[in-house]
């Protein structure tokens, strides 16, 4: 089936392949690929090497192509999944590490509130007694609690325990109004001064408030448990106050503020820094202090290892893909090797059809041949022997001496037509020169209708030219379009009728070719035998008088030369074969 056929049937499948995911469209790619070489090795007029180069990228194509789209797909999900799985991670550690600093501060809260339940707000005003109670804090959880103190509502330190001087109270800040609104309160971790927890106390109508002072290394410590690395930072952000994080832009410092975490979820953004690097934010909530905990850390840092893994399988592919193209550069080049060797045979083979089929054609004129010399020959024989009678007397006169001379003219006229006739038949039967060159159409069919006059004579064949004058040369080889001519010259004979047989020979110009039409007035071809006239060892004669090599092979020649050969034929009515050739290649 020819390859546009092909086409034609698959375009609907090959758009419905191409409309249906990349799986499918994978086999549209394909197919088109196996179309268009299909296509490629039928199309004609292909050296060995254009065709093993063609056939070479193509297989790179369909070989390489898939891979790279597979790859692309793998990439895509495997990069989403790897984010995913990433920043699933990190959120979750993360959020664990707020919520280990939430307990460790409501811990305290707690231990503050049990060691000092149930004692008059006249003791703890004491300084002794409240150093009492500082110790045993600091005996039971050492190393968390630093100092102790008491205010009253409007601020003023009452009493102080604790090695830290006193060196600020609450009169006037801001975190008082809030810390003896609500029973317990919390200093944010973020804010400046120092980080502390306090309980409110009611004693005789009045309000106080005793707070204790943390030691921040212990939350520190909680915050970091999963210190993102490298370049990465652990910030706490207060809502309620200004703040300046390092590296942080204001835009996402005002975008961090905002964040609401719903249902206990941790929020993952990426935002550049002050820089421009891309960094990715993972902020979860201090729910004792109100502030918000945020990891950050670059984007590169934490998709390295996505990064390795694509690289490793770039230089995989790399490798594969320069694999498959060695692989088929050296098979492309043993496919070229054995194509030139086809060739080569196959022009050898063709040649040895030519020839062939000149033998057959010198076979059938030979009767021709033998008749045109054998006349020449009688008169030379004749002659020879009247000059010796002649000269068999013993004197000669003047007449016989113009006898003797008229003859000997006769001998040398004839032995050049013997001659010529054997310079022609040897220069057609000399082994075929395919080299191209100018060639006058017209003295070649002069020389084939000189060669097939004798055999149509005997057959009462009448042989027709009409020649155009000032027909332009061709570039082309002499013996092959003398052979192509003879051949076709040949079969007109054979097919057209004793005694009425009519055979015409044209030449003529049409545009930049040449033509060249031999019609007959023979039987005619059947068009189902049209269909297959060109094939090697097809013939209508009949069986043991032709090898059907002769129209395969003028089709052939034909074609190297860039020219055309047709068939005009109607069963009863004759034949005409039409024969177009380039004046230049």
């Amino acid at each position: 089936m020819p390859c546009s056929r092909i086409m034609h049937l698959e375009s609907d499948r090959i758009y419905w392949y191409a409309s249906h995911g990349p799986h499918a469209c994978f086999r549209a790619t394909t197919c088109v690929f196996i179309l268009q070489g299909i296509h490629m090795i039928q199309s004609p007029n292909r050296s060995p090497r254009q065709m093993s180069g063609q056939l070479a990228v193509m297989a790179v194509l369909v070989a390489v192509l898939p891979v790279i789209c597979l790859l692309a797909v793998i990439f895509v999900f495997f990069d989403a999944a790897h984010k995913e799985k990433n920043f699933a991670a990190l959120s979750e550690g993360v959020w664990r590490n707020a919520q280990n600093a939430d307990t460790f501060i409501q811990e305290r809260l707690a231990n503050l509130i049990h060691e000092n339940q149930g004692t008059a707000v006249d003791a703890l005003a004491k300084p002794e007694y409240l150093r009492v109670c500082l110790h045993r804090l600091q005996a039971s959880y050492q190393g968390f609690f630093t100092d102790l103190e008491l205010l009253d509502a409007s601020g003023q330190i009452v009493a102080h325990a604790g090695p830290t001087p006193v060196d600020t109270d609450g009169v006037g800040e801001a975190w008082l109004p809030s810390a003896l609104s609500r029973p317990t309160y919390v200093r944010g971790f973020a804010s400046e001064g120092p980080f502390f927890v306090g309980v409110r106390l009611t004693d005789q109508g009045q309000t106080w408030f005793l707070r204790a002072f943390l030691d921040r290394q212990p939350v520190e410590e909680r915050l970091n448990a999963l210190h993102p690395g490298g370049s990465g930072d652990v910030l706490v952000l207060n809502k309620n106050a200004p703040s300046t994080l390092p590296r942080v832009t204001e835009k996402t410092v005002q975008l961090l503020a905002k964040q609401t975490f719903a249902d206990g979820q941790p929020v993952v953004f990426e935002a550049p820094d002050t820089a421009g690097v891309p960094q990715i934010y993972v902020s979860a909530p201090l729910r004792s202090s109100g502030e918000t905990v945020v990891y950050c850390q670059a984007k590169a840092e934490i998709l390295r290892p996505l990064t390795q893994v694509r690289i490793f399988v770039g230089l995989v592919t790399v490798l594969g893909i320069g694999a498959i193209v060695a692989t088929v550069m050296a098979m492309s080049r043993r496919m070229e090797q054995r194509l030139l060797k086809a060739e080569v045979m196959q022009q050898q083979m063709q040649n040895q059809l030519v020839e062939a089929g000149k033998l057959a054609a010198i076979g059938e004129l030979a009767a021709g041949i033998a008749h045109e010399i054998n006349n020449p020959l009688a008169i030379m024989i004749e002659n020879a022997g009247w000059i010796q009678d002649l000269l068999a007397d013993e004197e000669q006169s003047e007449e016989d001496m113009v006898e003797i001379q008229s003859s000997l003219q006769a001998i040398v006229l004839q032995g050049h037509r013997c001659r010529e006739i054997i310079q022609k038949l040897l220069g057609f039967a000399r082994k075929t020169d395919s080299s191209a060159r100018l060639t006058q159409v017209n003295a070649l069919l002069d020389d084939i209708v000189n060669f097939t006059r004798q055999k149509a004579k005997y057959a009462g064949v009448t042989i027709h030219t009409s020649l155009a004058a000032q027909l332009p040369d061709i570039e082309a080889s002499p013996t092959e379009v003398q052979q192509v001519i003879f051949n076709l010259v040949n079969n007109a004979l054979d097919s057209v009728p004793q005694d009425t047989g009519v055979v015409r020979i044209r030449s003529l110009r049409e545009g930049d070719m040449v033509g060249i039409d031999v019609e007959d007035n023979g039987s005619g071809i059947s068009e189902e035998h049209q269909k297959h006239i060109f094939e090697p060892f097809f013939t209508t004669k009949p069986k043991g008088k032709g090898t059907g090599l002769g129209l395969s092979i003028c089709h052939n020649i034909v074609s190297q030369m860039g020219g055309s050969i047709s068939l005009e034929s109607q069963p009863g009515l004759g034949s005409t074969f039409r024969i177009r050739l380039p004046i230049q290649s």
